[in-house]
């Protein structure tokens, strides 16, 4: 690592171990799209297609977390792929990387704001309120939105008053989730019925019995791209963490994830029929109150969804933060963003720019999820290609042959992830078309444009 990196990503602080890196990874993955999505898996793949796009998924995000640990044990630094882009390929690389990221967390930090009001209101019937204005051809509710705001407000201020705050309520949050989660998953895989796996795979009208385990694949950085924000805390870790630890924490949240995505799709799908699951709003809450005919069960899951979405939430906001103030300190954004909070330690701008942003996303209410987070998938794969190139730089700089394999491969699986997400929204709708999600990514690069030519103006 040269001087540059060590001086600045020093300017942070921190006291991060390896148990802090593995709840921002797991609290990541295990968000909400569980509870949101599951329904779709299912109809898209069938049960046990949906469990071989998983086992494929993880198989392939254990490819590309090699290039992680690889490049983060040569630059462990604050601020993840832009930072291993910035080093490793060169400034340029390091802004685009930075600044598509960027506009994903907080496209996602938006989307969970508008989401909390939705899971709430199921487990609180009523807490929505009532309509106060339609958006993107959906209702906006008075109470939806309240609870969004204050949402948004408390991650804020527990961002802004320290990282080993932040990291502790990680931790119990996380440890929270997963016995919740453990509690409804044993449920259904010890009571539920083979019969309701049925069908096992979706066929296709094309007679492809394929592709639709091909289109839960292509959700692949969606559902697993929160194993990579811990990546962003590396320069705020403890002194006595040590690398090899870190990396054994990145792999075991992987795994862990994956995990924990092919069990509740095995419990769910055994919990109750197909058409029970993919007609119910939130698919996996309708399976295990079906199944055991419990609304306190039902709302054990909504539980361990809302929690989710909290460690989700959590862990995005902190890593954006971090891409701001890396990005700030390389001359890409205004130098405003890389000054640590002189209390605090921590990237107070950052932390309440992202803040008001989420607030103004989550006016959008429920129509403007699909705009938020619909071009995630092909973001966050264009991430791990881009850590994948930049290991694969590092290792062949150092002549490490081994390392430059493994490199190889982690380019390899980035590519095809990032492929997949690219032309899947062609694939599910082949007419030719824009999707809206590239229109808005389209216009955030044209804004990144202006600001990256006006900071380099100034600081010439």
């Amino acid at each position: 690592m040269n001087k540059e990196s060590q001086n600045w990503s020093q300017k942070l602080s921190g006291h991060l171990h390896g148990l802090q890196i593995f709840t921002l990874a797991i609290g990541g993955m295990i968000g909400i799209t569980w509870i949101t999505l599951l329904g779709k898996w299912i109809g898209d793949a069938g049960s046990i297609g949906a469990l071989i796009a998983f086992v494929i998924s993880g198989a392939i995000i254990g490819l590309v977390s090699r290039a992680y640990v690889y490049i983060a044990n040569t630059l462990p630094v604050t601020g993840g792929e832009a930072a291993y882009a910035h080093f490793a390929i060169g400034p340029f690389a390091g802004f685009v990387t930075g600044w598509v990221l960027i506009y994903t967390y907080i496209a996602i930090c938006a989307f969970l704001a508008i989401s909390i009001g939705w899971v709430l209101g199921a487990i609180f019937p009523g807490v929505e309120g009532r309509v106060v204005y339609r958006l993107l051809g959906a209702d906006v509710k008075i109470g939806t939105l309240l609870l969004g705001l204050a949402f948004t407000s408390l991650i804020t201020v527990l961002q802004f008053r320290g990282t080993d705050m932040a990291a502790r309520i990680q931790d119990v949050m996380t440890f929270l989730l997963i016995a919740l989660c453990g509690a409804f998953i044993l449920a259904g895989l010890t009571a539920g019925e083979t019969e309701n796996l049925k069908p096992y795979f979706e066929l296709r009208e094309t007679g492809w019995r394929w592709g639709g385990v091909v289109s839960v694949v292509a959700l692949t950085p969606l559902v697993f791209g929160g194993f990579n924000f811990s990546v962003q805390a590396l320069g705020e870790r403890a002194p006595d963490a040590s690398l090899k630890s870190i990396g054994r924490a990145l792999y075991a949240a992987v795994a862990f994830g994956a995990l924990f995505y092919v069990a509740i799709i095995l419990s769910a799908s055994l919990s109750a029929p197909r058409e029970e699951i993919l007609s119910a709003p939130l698919p996996a809450a309708a399976a295990f109150e079906a199944a055991f005919d419990s609304e306190l069960l039902k709302n054990l899951v909504l539980g361990a969804g809302f929690l989710g979405l909290l460690t989700s939430w959590n862990a995005c906001a902190f890593a954006c933060a971090r891409l701001f103030f890396f990005l700030g300190s390389q001359g890409g954004l205004p130098t405003v963003f890389a000054r640590p909070h002189p209390r605090f330690g921590t990237p107070s701008v950052s932390i309440l720019v992202i803040g008001l942003i989420t607030m103004i996303g989550a006016f959008g209410g429920v129509g403007a999820i699909a705009l938020l987070v619909g071009s995630a998938s092909m973001t966050i794969a264009f991430a791990y290609l881009v850590v994948g190139v930049a290991a694969h730089n590092q290792s062949t700089r150092s002549m490490d042959p081994h390392g430059t394999f493994w490199n190889r491969i982690s380019i390899i699986a980035g590519g095809f992830v990032f492929l997949t997400a690219l032309t899947e929204p062609f694939v599910s709708r082949p007419e030719f078309h824009l999707p809206l999600s590239w229109a808005a990514l389209l216009i955030w690069f044209v804004l990144g444009a202006l600001i990256y030519a006006a900071t380099l103006n100034k600081n010439d």
